[in-house]
């Protein structure tokens, strides 16, 4: 069988083999088209120079190793289980540039929760930003946000949902982190207590805004540097510029090191969780919690921050656009944003079927 070359990314430069199913963006089903896959995660990598994260130390190189250890592990043949839990991003996978849900994918989800598939958010999205989502979708499980270090349940009638498991980036690395960013002028935002709180509001602070729908709140009293003597439940450095955001991604993975987890959501977002701190682990915790196999989960995914999602989930699944390497990792592609991608693989794996005794 020959090998087909293929281009997965907006840059015509970068082409890799991979071998993935591609939904049909008219609808979903099983239709689709073969492409052949990359033999090696190095071949991958190849493919997507450093740039693409503005990934240029060893760190870079630590992170590469790390997540292509889990995502050459060998896959299973033909499926023996039906997935029992759907997990999926907003941003980039869900959400276009209306920050709305298409109605497909709200109905799909009701569909398939009333075959009793569980639907869940993994998001690097604050609580109260991805809740609203959340809610939408019908989901009752807990919401993984801010990139896997909050897992909150949501709200219901007594109140609040009550906190699950929560990891704050270390004083010493923020204050770091805070210094680079004012040495830089970088934005930096800075989560305690799911407020959002800056130096000064910028551009570059209103651009975040906007996209999180949350507003900011400019720390005087106390500042910044004395806030984070109580550390951070996540840290981004926000700059909307992507030259100027290549290079402050590579600086602050440079100090960082491996002190903690850098990872990109959205292109302008560098976003940095404690060590061990990722949607991944966050995933293998929820599937404990609920006591579902990983093998038996479906994970959604669009960019960098979704690798570590996509490798423990049993059937990973990027959507169209999605950055390179995820594409390389899933083993199907739904339509992106908009598009009813959601609805796409609750049709294509059947989760809105009742399950077969």
């Amino acid at each position: 069988m020959g090998r087909e070359y293929v281009q997965v990314s907006n840059d015509s430069s970068h082409i890799i083999r991979r071998r993935v199913v591609v939904a049909s963006a008219r609808g979903a089903g099983d239709r689709g088209i073969e492409r052949s896959r990359a033999r090696s995660f190095n071949q991958l990598w190849a493919g997507a120079p450093d740039r693409a994260w503005g990934h240029s130390s060893h760190r870079c190189r630590t992170l590469r190793s790390r997540v292509g250890a889990l995502l050459l592990r060998p896959r299973a043949g033909p499926r023996q289980v039906r997935p029992r839990l759907l997990i999926t991003d907003l941003d980039g996978t869900l959400l276009d540039r209306s920050l709305k849900l298409d109605p497909r994918d709200v109905e799909a989800a009701l569909r398939a929760k009333a075959a009793g598939t569980l639907i869940g958010v993994a998001t690097g999205r604050m609580y109260r930003s991805g809740l609203p989502y959340a809610q939408q979708l019908d989901t009752s499980l807990p919401l993984i946000c801010y990139q896997g270090a909050l897992i909150q349940e949501l709200p219901g009638e007594a109140g609040p949902g009550p906190v699950l498991r929560r990891r704050e980036v270390p004083p010493e690395l923020s204050l770091s982190v805070l210094e680079l960013a004012r040495r830089r002028g970088y934005s930096l935002n800075v989560y305690q207590d799911d407020n959002l709180l800056v130096d000064a509001i910028t551009p570059d602070v209103e651009f975040y805004v906007g996209v999180s729908q949350i507003p900011a709140v400019v720390a005087k009293d106390p500042p910044l540097e004395e806030r984070l003597q109580h550390g951070s439940t996540k840290l981004t450095v926000v700059v909307a510029d992507p030259d100027r955001f290549a290079r402050a991604l590579a600086e602050v993975v440079e100090l960082v090191g491996a002190e903690a987890e850098v990872t990109r959501s959205l292109v302008g977002f560098c976003e940095i969780t404690a060590k061990d701190v990722n949607k991944g682990a966050a995933v293998t915790w929820l599937c404990q919690h609920l006591g579902v196999e990983p093998s038996q989960v479906i994970a959604m995914g669009d960019a960098p921050n979704d690798l570590t999602m996509l490798a423990v989930a049993g059937s990973p699944v990027a959507v169209e656009g999605a950055s390179q390497d995820v594409l390389a990792a899933a083993e199907w592609v739904s339509p992106g944003p908009g598009g009813g991608g959601l609805a796409a693989v609750v049709s294509h794996y059947h989760l809105d079927r009742p399950p077969l005794d």
